[in-house]
């Protein structure tokens, strides 16, 4: 159940919806039983307890609150020819009788995002483990933008940008230190401990401020080595000090990012943007410029190293 693969239209990723945690797990699960061969009626049937075991919920009393909230959330897709789409995820969520099972329909309109992108490769897709143990939405949300763009190793968005795409409320978090304590930071930290991927960010400003994000993207080595215990939500210590050091590392990371950053805040924009660009290649920093008397060149899985420390002026 844990591998099994999820994929969404790329319509989708960049759609406009809010949602709590247990209302996006739910959306992956079912996501990850359609089949290219399916009926455009399919009804998709979970069990409850595989629900359960998914969502972290306690008992189907509070899983149908889930559902019931869930049956009002909004999707909206801006369409390739201008057209503007909203829509439910959900046409129908039936709970049997017995409490045995849970059938879930999903919208005709929906249906082309979800069947068709086996034939034209507009999708992202990822297994259903990367988002199991994350506690945060909005954790869950910026994985999926991030995911869209791991091949290119980076993606950008403003900040008002990723406000509408995660529907975060007109006034919410009106001072940008606030969001990236809340939102961005929690993400990060969570994306990196608990999923296949390692992501950073650089904030662009626009005078004074910080108006744009900048994520860098790129595999995690660690992921998948330490066996997570899915029941309780909690990891092994084994996982637990694997994750750790993950965080340790990436904190490093972020704050190496920041001195560089502020090394060259005075180069030319183009330059400095050469300095700070994250290649496939896992360079952290290329010199392309022979006035600078060497070249510093840090490897993202070498950065917590003593000499690049001491090069870069960290301890």
């Amino acid at each position: 159940m844990v591998k099994d693969l999820i994929r969404k239209h790329n319509d989708v990723v960049e759609a406009r919806y809010g949602m709590n945690k247990t209302q996006a797990k739910i959306v992956a699960l079912v996501l990850s039983k359609v089949s290219a061969s399916d009926e455009p009626d399919k009804l998709y049937e979970l069990s409850l307890s595989e629900l359960l075991k998914i969502t972290g919920e306690n008992n189907g009393t509070a899983l149908k609150r889930a559902t019931k909230d869930l049956l009002r959330k909004v999707l909206e897709i801006t369409l390739p020819d201008g057209d503007f789409l909203q829509t439910n995820f959900f046409t129908t969520i039936k709970y049997k009788k017995d409490d045995s099972c849970v059938l879930f329909q999903i919208p005709i309109d929906l249906k082309p995002y979800y069947l068709n992108i086996f034939k034209n490769g507009n999708y992202t897709k990822y297994t259903l483990e990367n988002i199991m143990q994350l506690n945060s939405y909005y954790s869950i949300r910026i994985y999926e933008l991030c995911k869209r763009f791991s091949d290119n190793g980076w993606r950008q968005d403003t900040i008002e940008t990723l406000k509408t795409l995660m529907e975060i409320k007109k006034g919410a978090y009106p001072r940008y230190n606030n969001f990236k304590t809340k939102i961005l930071e929690v993400a990060r930290k969570e994306i990196n401990a608990k999923t296949d991927l390692l992501i950073r960010y650089r904030e662009l400003k626009t005078g004074r401020s910080v108006t744009s994000i900048k994520f860098y993207i790129k595999d995690n080595p660690n992921f998948g080595k330490s066996k997570h215990v899915v029941q309780t939500g909690n990891i092994s210590d084994k996982a637990k000090k694997s994750a750790d050091k993950t965080l340790i590392e990436d904190e490093l990371f972020q704050a190496t990012f920041s001195r560089i950053e502020s090394k060259f805040k005075n180069e030319d924009k183009q330059i400095q943007e050469h300095f700070l660009h994250l290649g496939r290649q896992d360079l952290f920093l290329k010199e392309e410029s022979a006035k600078y008397e060497r070249t510093i060149v840090l490897y993202a899985e070498k950065y917590h190293s003593e000499d690049h420390k001491i090069l870069l002026g960290l301890e």
